[in-house]
């Protein structure tokens, strides 16, 4: 049932609108019957269908390990991962080693979560490498203030005249 024309010419295949707030008009013609729902299972007078045979013993039984349940998965232990992220901030120079120091603290308390966790966290490689990063820049750090501190007092920096 188009409607009126709409601006450009062309018939409103939609009808007329409708003010706000209010339905539609029900259509007056029924709607077409439905059809029989399909029937299930052998048509009428057909012999019944073969069976599978009887179930064996163990019928509804869950092989050997296999659980009836999806396990949940582990998860991965946040200070493993804080461990790992602030040894490798420590190549930043304005932070100098506190991240690493960071990093192996939390490399050890990851690992030793993870160890209580019985499987359910894991990320101990990530722990352990945050461990040796961290522990890596700590070395480089205490190099470079040994240089350092050789290297000022080998030129007599901070001496002024005979006052060394």
């Amino acid at each position: 049932m188009p409607g009126a024309p709409n601006p450009h010419g062309a018939p409103n295949p939609y009808g007329a609108p409708t003010p706000y707030g209010m339905l539609p008009p029900y259509p007056s013609s029924a709607p077409p019957p439905h059809e029989a729902p399909p029937l299930y299972g052998p048509p009428p007078g057909s012999p019944p269908p073969g069976g599978y045979g009887a179930p064996g013993p163990y019928a509804g039984a869950v092989p050997f390990g296999y659980g009836p349940y999806a396990y949940p998965r582990t998860r991965a232990n946040g200070f493993a991962i804080a461990s790992l992220v602030l040894s490798c901030c420590s190549i930043i120079p304005f932070f100098l080693a506190i991240p690493a120091v960071l990093g192996v603290i939390f490399g050890f308390v990851a690992r030793k979560q993870i160890r209580e966790s019985n499987g359910w966290q894991h990320g101990d490689g990530l722990a352990t490498a945050g461990i040796i990063v961290g522990f890596i820049f700590v070395a480089i750090a205490i190099l470079l203030v040994v240089i350092s501190v050789t290297h000022a007092g080998s030129h007599g920096v901070g001496c002024q005249g005979s006052n060394c």
